[in-house]
């Protein structure tokens, strides 16, 4: 039985700022501002007022994260579950890394006791998979649908918001302003699948998946701990090096499949300063051709091929 994606759901909470805005409520000095405008984002959402973000200790951090996550969590879960009804699910996964709000029962448990799932569910928590970590739940949900029958509901919250690690407007020069470019670029939202099986010709068929690590870059990208608080780790690299990772990963999902450049109708890619890598990765002009548009920041790099139920 093939697995598909036959739901799809997104929440963003409520607090709505231009680039402007933050910039301004952080409070860095006008010289840094270039780095926010040329960042190719337009507005951010919040969970945590840009006011408030600064003030918050590590443990206002993981209680507001713990409050506002199972809340736009359960309502992405609920618009991709339009077909689905929650006691059908047989697995539910959750994914995060902006926060350690949920350190057991997990952020899926919680999910699965608001959606009314039933005692044999199955309940798995993806961890520390930074941006990403939403493929490997849904690898994960695709292999549980394949040997169950069974739909898995995969949700991904990430709460940028709920991680500010406190620095003195932009004086904090570690790794190029690593703080200053990433307070430009992340924002807040969760995001949620439902793979299973059904007999709509609009839902994509999950044809294969393909991952490609390189662990030279592991430093480039992450969380480290510093002073009792996450500190973000971004690496001024990370859109050359997503252009090296993604290629490869692209060119083996494509061979595995007999497939070319040519074939791909649809492209939705995650990766670090997308727009960057549109133009200097080696397999732009065709995805240009077809209307790509790219999605998110992203040294793992992974792909997934879809194609349409067959007739």
């Amino acid at each position: 039985m093939d697995g598909k994606i036959i739901g799809i759901g997104a929440a963003l909470p409520a607090h709505v700022y231009g680039q402007r805005d933050v910039f301004e409520g952080l409070g860095y000095n006008r010289h840094f501002w270039p780095i926010f405008r040329d960042a190719g984002i337009e507005r951010r959402h919040f969970a945590v007022p840009i006011d408030e973000i600064k003030e918050l200790s590590f443990q206002d951090q993981q209680e507001r994260y713990r409050r506002e996550a199972a809340v736009l969590s359960l309502a992405a879960a609920r618009e991709c579950l339009d077909r689905v009804a929650p006691r059908d699910l047989g697995m539910v996964i959750s994914a995060h890394c902006t926060a350690f709000g949920f350190p057991g029962p997990t952020l899926a448990h919680v999910l699965g006791r608001d959606l009314g799932c039933e005692p044999g569910v199955f309940y798995e928590n993806i961890a520390s998979m930074g941006c990403e970590g939403g493929f490997p739940g849904l690898k994960r949900a695709w292999d549980y649908f394949i040997h169950s029958g069974r739909p898995a509901l995969v949700v991904a919250c990430e709460l940028s918001s709920c991680s500010y690690f406190p620095e003195n407007g932009g004086q904090d020069r570690e790794n190029g302003y690593e703080l200053l470019r990433s307070n430009a670029i992340f924002a807040d939202a969760a995001a949620a699948i439902v793979v299973g099986a059904d007999d709509s010709p609009r839902h994509p068929v999950i044809q294969d998946t393909a991952v490609c690590t390189d662990f030279t870059y592991q430093a480039e990208l992450g969380y480290t701990w510093r002073e009792g608080r996450l500190r973000v780790r971004l690496g001024r690299r990370i859109p050359e090096i997503a252009a090296v990772l993604v290629k490869r990963v692209l060119e083996e999902i494509l061979r595995r499949n007999s497939l070319s450049l040519e074939d791909i109708a649809h492209w939705v890619v995650h990766a670090p300063a997308a727009r960057r890598y549109w133009t200097a990765s080696g397999t732009p002009s065709a995805c240009r051709r077809k209307g790509c548009r790219p999605r998110g920041r992203c040294c793992d790099a992974a792909a997934t091929a879809l194609r349409r139920p067959s007739a």
